[in-house]
């Protein structure tokens, strides 16, 4: 007795073109898929460096261990730093430059710009810009020293500087260290000037 075979789908083909160019497409969008894969996590692995890095740089590293005043000649150094808020130990990234020239200006007339300037590893450098005088107002208790910028150095000075020229005739309302000439006062402190 005889068997018969049966098989299906008739002898065996090869394979057509059409195949071996979906094959080869198919292989080559898995290859894109590792590649991209593979670029996504080199960029996770250096974004999560770069996080850690910068983590630390405003944690850890960059502590200031020396401060240094330049430029101020009517101040004391230590008596600028003391006002400054600004101490050994803190990050370097980290002091803000605005509040430090806002804190020193106000406190002292004399100081008309502040620019700190970081020293890697651990260095910081204040940088006082000194008001210059302009002018000085003739008043009954002293004379009254203006700068530059019409801000009022000093109150009751005896001596004027030298090189600035002495203003008489000018009446000033309610002068104050620190403050800009015209700036600064209510509106009614104006119409009490103006009668005055």
């Amino acid at each position: 007795m005889k068997q018969k075979i049966i098989s299906f789908g008739g002898p065996a083909r090869r394979a057509s073109p059409d195949r071996n160019r979906a094959a080869a497409a198919v292989n080559a969008r898995r290859r894109r898929r590792r590649t991209g894969r593979r670029t996504l996590h080199y960029i996770l692995i250096l974004l999560a460096a770069a996080a850690i890095m910068m983590l630390l740089s405003l944690t850890v590293l960059f502590r200031i261990e020396t401060i240094e005043v330049t430029g101020s000649t009517r101040y004391a150094a230590g008596e600028l730093l003391d006002a400054s808020g600004v101490q050994v130990g803190d990050n370097l990234f980290r002091v803000s430059a605005r509040g430090v020239e806002k804190r020193l200006t106000e406190q002292f007339p004399y100081v008309q710009s502040v620019k700190l300037r970081r020293i890697l590893p651990a260095k910081l450098v204040v940088e006082i810009t000194q008001a210059k005088p302009l002018g000085a107002v003739e008043t009954a208790g002293g004379y009254v020293v203006i700068g530059r910028d019409g801000r009022v150095l000093e109150i009751g000075a005896q001596a004027v500087p030298d090189g600035v020229m002495i203003i008489s005739g000018m009446y000033l309302y309610q002068p104050q260290v620190g403050r800009v000439l015209g700036q600064g006062y209510s509106k009614d402190e104006q119409k009490q000037a103006a009668l005055e």
